[in-house]
């Protein structure tokens, strides 16, 4: 039986950087999506991915894992059955959210997770440790980093990247043998983990070279535009 590839792709910093996509970038994501699907992966909230929207694509995973989108006639459709279990944490994340805000973490609100700014909260390496331990059960916490700095990203245990690869597989009808991951941030480590085979952009956070590398993946030797583009040709090389 014939499954169609699923390539999973970070949005920045892995494939658009200061939210500019470039024209060859889309060429090859084009290329790719005539031989696979194209899921856009990202942290970003759905609002804050709208000015992205013209980013071909397939299907959109939003908040670290938190959203799912299949495309459906030209529409971004919600995936009902995983929104479901996402709400079972809502009231918690409200919760501890709540609670990092009258602490004066800087709150940065999503549908069914927030971040904050470690740096613009202005808080310390002992603020983060605390807040670390003591993350309610059923919700998980992890970091990304930008130019910008720090940031933590809460979400449902049920989400996270990795779980939205098994999460699109699933929808899709494509076993995650046929998958490939492009990312480039400490918050994209567990999807290049689960996926088949893991690439990034030179400019790639230390760790996740070393991840990616580790597992035989593909690391570009070129960073911003010029690294997404290659390692979108390393994919086109890989279906």
């Amino acid at each position: 039986m014939t499954f169609r590839p699923i390539v999973l792709s970070d949005l920045d910093y892995t494939v658009i950087f200061d939210s500019v996509l470039a024209d060859r970038t889309r060429e090859l994501i084009e290329e790719i999506r005539k031989q696979a699907y194209f899921i856009v992966v990202t942290a970003r909230s759905y609002e804050e991915y709208q000015p992205l929207s013209s980013i071909p694509n397939d299907g959109l995973v939003t908040e670290n894992g938190a959203v799912v989108y299949l495309r459906s006639d030209g529409r971004d459709v919600v995936d009902a059955e995983w929104d479901a279990v996402m709400a079972r944490r809502y009231d918690t994340l409200v919760g501890f959210r709540d609670r990092l805000r009258a602490e004066g973490w800087r709150i940065h609100y999503k549908q069914r997770a927030f971040s904050s700014s470690v740096t613009q909260s202005g808080k310390t390496q002992e603020d983060v440790d605390r807040v670390e331990a003591e993350v309610p059960e059923g919700l998980r916490l992890e970091f990304s980093r930008n130019t910008a700095g720090t940031y933590l990203e809460v979400f449902p245990i049920e989400a996270g990247k990795d779980q939205a690869v098994h999460r699109v597989c699933h929808d899709l009808g494509t076993p995650v043998s046929q998958t490939f991951g492009l990312g480039d941030n400490p918050n994209d480590m567990g999807m290049l983990t689960v996926v088949n085979f893991p690439l990034a952009p030179g400019n790639c956070d230390p760790q996740v070279r070393e991840l990616v590398q580790h597992r035989r993946g593909y690391v570009s030797p070129q960073s911003g535009h010029p690294g997404a583009q290659d390692i979108l040709q390393q994919v086109l090389a890989r279906l």
